[in-house]
């Protein structure tokens, strides 16, 4: 795409979303989008080939995990889909923490313990 295309199609979206001039998420600027948009296909494609999700990093000098897609996802979605995401993920990890507390190291590779306190205060301010 052309450069003016490419700011177009991120003015766009921030639009479509209802985020744009967002305090919180700020400009969405085209080099941000293209960063996330790489690093959510890798994950999506792991997804898709049933790879190992908890242990995945992408981006070769961005060294992206789980914790850190989450927020890149946020980007491209609605606050109403995003804060669901949210409670989704959470409501998934404490079910699976009642039946198996083995795999509480699994959540440590995802980076979740340090990523549940920052959705936790997202999910409570909204």
């Amino acid at each position: 795409m052309k450069p003016n295309e490419k700011v177009s199609v991120c003015k766009m979206i921030a639009e479509s979303i209802g985020r744009k001039g967002s305090k919180l998420l700020g400009y969405f600027d085209v080099d941000e989008a293209r960063v996330s948009l790489e690093v959510l296909v890798k994950f999506r494609n792991l997804c898709a080939h049933d790879e190992r999700l908890y242990c995945a990093h992408v981006g070769a000098r961005k060294n992206v995990g789980y914790s850190k897609m989450i927020w890149m996802l946020e980007r491209f979605l609605t606050e109403e889909e995003f804060y669901g995401f949210l409670r989704d993920v959470t409501d998934l990890v404490g079910n699976y923490l009642e039946v198996n507390a083995a795999g509480v190291h699994l959540l440590d590779d995802l980076g979740f313990p340090e990523m549940l306190s920052k959705m936790q205060q997202r999910i409570d301010a909204h």
